[in-house]
Order: structure tokens, then sequence, then C-alpha cells
């Protein structure tokens, strides 16, 4: 009885703070500042111990979001420690050089054996957490088993990250693991979406309504900003002459990132317009065939530089004329929030949250309309300099009004806080 009244005083007080973040129409206001007045600190006599578990740390969205939030929460108010099911990626570096610890299970496939879940048992009994905070379908499935596995449970968070437009793309695991955590959701205190589209598919999957919560995703506007140089040094590094136009997209290959529809555009922008390319991301590079292939048929091999995975990225966002994404599944998708707030203005198809994110600051395509995502990138390439400059800096504008990090993860504080101690 008195975990319920605990959760429903929890899911009033988000409610009457407006961390639901309901938002208007694309083009207006996202209400992302309204709890700066409230989300007060919560005074404590020890440090709220968090365990964030995690499927892995390799370089995405999610993992990014994470490595943010624990290099700018209050370090007075929360002590946290980092759980990956996954062998330690990237990401586990940067957590880490944050003075975090990061544990792993060391799971190369995803399902739990003994030995594993005697490991788990053993870093919960040790960490002994007060709030478990799952990412990731897989994580928050651990989170919960976690959760359960300490005499007095500690409050549970489930992070989804993810738009499911089509579930039929996902793994035959990853299907199971969603579903099973949508049977678990009815036992976590909150469900942190980033984005309200994927609250709602969520929602129809099963997930508890009632547990909802829209935390959008933050952005370090002192990381990510314009770089001087950064022009020419880019350009420098793939061998173009410091006025060559430049086009960038970034992301894993996968999918849901619509490459190809990327490319096929590329194509026809250069039927009219002198540009070049780049693709960065993990499988974005010359060994990847299909790839490949696809730049071979368009005759693109000399226009678009595939530079891979990189972890330069606040140098080498300001070295772009314009970023796109051609996403056709997105939820809240941080690289154009990253390019945003490095002042490059953004053409973005209109899945998930990215329409609002961008406002009025870029171009909002159709999905998979490579025709739409040309006459987008080209709209912009025509203005002159300074028409592009000003729109970069009303991108930029815009994160830092609405989605800096500061403001995102005081949310964060304000939920952990509140359910452990209720409001003052």
């Amino acid at each position: 009885m008195k975990s319920t009244s605990r959760k429903l005083r929890v899911f009033s007080m988000l409610k009457a703070c407006d961390l639901s973040c309901s938002r208007k129409k694309a083009s207006g206001d996202w209400p992302g500042s309204s709890v700066e007045t409230v989300a007060k600190p919560i005074t404590s006599s020890k440090p709220i111990k968090i365990l964030h578990i995690i499927t892995g740390l390799d370089v995405g969205g999610a993992e990014m979001m994470l490595a943010r939030l624990i290099e700018n929460i209050d370090r007075n108010r929360f002590r946290c420690e980092v759980l990956s099911l996954a062998p330690p990626g990237d990401v586990a570096r940067r957590i880490e050089g944050a003075g975090v610890n990061v544990h792993s299970l060391m799971m190369e496939r995803r399902f739990f054996g003994v030995k594993t879940c005697q490991k788990l048992r053993s870093l919960v009994t040790e960490i002994a957490p007060d709030v478990v905070q799952g990412w990731m379908y897989h994580g928050n499935c651990a989170a919960w088993l976690a959760s359960r596995m300490m005499p007095k449970q500690p409050p549970l968070f489930f992070n989804i990250r993810q738009c499911l437009y089509d579930l039929s793309r996902e793994k035959p695991l990853t299907r199971l693991v969603i579903y099973i955590g949508a049977r678990l959701s009815s036992s976590t205190v909150g469900i942190v979406y980033n984005s309200q589209l994927s609250r709602r598919q969520h929602e129809a999957l099963g997930y508890e309504a009632t547990k909802s919560i829209i935390l959008p995703n933050g952005f370090d506007v002192n990381e990510f900003k314009p770089f001087k140089g950064a022009r020419e040094r880019l350009r420098r590094e793939i061998g173009l002459k410091s006025d060559a136009v430049l086009v960038g997209i970034v992301g894993r290959f996968h999918p849901m990132k619509d490459y190809y529809n990327f490319i096929l555009a590329a194509s026809r922008v250069l039927r009219q317009c002198d540009a070049y390319f780049v693709m960065v991301g993990r499988g974005l590079q010359r060994s990847n065939a299909q790839l490949n292939a696809w730049l071979h048929s368009l005759d693109l091999n000399d226009r678009v530089f595939l530079l891979g995975e990189r972890t330069d990225m606040p140098s080498l966002y300001p070295a772009l004329d314009l970023f796109v994404s051609s996403s056709n599944s997105e939820a809240f998708p941080n690289v154009v929030g990253e390019a945003m707030a490095s002042a490059v203005p953004c053409v973005v198809t209109n899945v998930g949250d990215s329409a609002a994110l961008v406002g009025e600051t870029g171009k909002i395509v159709p999905p998979a309309d490579a025709d739409a995502l040309a006459r987008g990138i080209l709209s912009l390439l025509n203005l002159s300099e300074e028409k592009r400059r000003a729109l970069g800096a009303a991108a930029r504008k815009r994160i830092r009004e609405y989605f800096a990090i500061h403001t995102v993860v005081r949310r964060y504080e304000f939920l952990y806080e509140e359910v452990l101690h209720g409001q003052n």
C-alpha cells in the first residue's frame, strides 16, 4: 500500500510540474524550462545512490544521454554507478573519466544464465542503490531483475529511447524483451520516454500508461558550439578546398537511418548544386560492401566521404554547411540536437519528435522520399551564406532555451529525490 501511494504521489507531482512536456505544434515552443521553478533540491543527509543499468556503452543516443546526465548531475546530492550488460564500449571511458564506476556483466549474448544472475546479485548487493534506473529494453529488464534481488526493493525507473514504427524490424529476441518489458512496466514508479511518439507507441504495446514521463534529450552548449578553424581542418583532412560546400549525416549503419534515401537525395542534389557529403558513424566506412555498392551504382564515390565512427564530433559538426537526418524511425535524435547546438542548420525527416526539435530553424520533409529530401537540402544550400548562418544561430538559440542539458538533468534529479523523499 505504501509503495502504491508513493507511485501515485510521484505521478501527480510530475503532472503538476508539467514534466510530461506535452508539446505544442512543431514550430512552437517546447515548454522545456517550466520545471526550473519547481524542482528545488530536497535536503538529504547523504547522497542518493543511483544504479544505472544499460544494455551497452558503445556510442549511441541513449548511451551519450546517460554520459551527459552523469557528467552534469549534482555530485553532492547523488552518487551514480553504471552497469553495462555488454562489454564496455567507448562511452564507458567517458563515464569513468567523470569519476563514476562502470561495471559490466560481459554478456556477449543478451540473455541471463546462472553465473550472470549471480554476478548481478553480487554487484547489486555491494552497491545497495537507493534507486535503480534502466536504460533501453534489455537494460530495463535487467534493472527490474536487479531491483528484485534486494531485500528492500528500491524504486525502479525504465528509460525508453526508441520509436517502434515496425516491430517486425527488430530481432526476435529484442521483440520478446520489448513485450516482457511491457509486462514488467507496472512495477516501475516511472517510465521515461524522450519523445511523445515513443510514449504513444509503447503504451499501445502494453506499457503502463499511468507511469509515462516525457523528458527530452539535453545538450551541452559548451561542448557543442561553433568551432573556429573546424571548417578548414575537416576539408583539409578529406582533401577539399576550404570553400567546398559540405553536407553531413551522422549515425550507425542501420536500416532505420535510411542511408539509401540519403544517398539517392545526394545524387539528385548534385544535378543542381556543386556539393560534397560526409557520412559519419559506426559501419560507415569503405569496408561496408552494401554502402559501397549504393555509392558505386550512383557514381558518388568521389562525392561522398565515409569517415566511420569518430570521437571528435564537437569539432566535426561546425565544419558542416548543413546537417541531414534521413531516418525513417527516430524518437528524439541526439545528432540533430548536437548539430543545432553547433549552429548548423538541419534538414530532417518528420519522424519521432524531430520536427518539434528543429522547429522553424530548418527544413522538415517526409520520410522515405528522396525527392523531398533533395528539395529540402537544396532549399537551404541555395540560401546566401549569411542566411544559412542566421538559421544556424537560431538553431543554437533554440537548443539553449529549450533543450539545455542542465534543465533536463534537473528534472532527473527531481524524479529521484521526489520518489524517495516526497515533496517538502
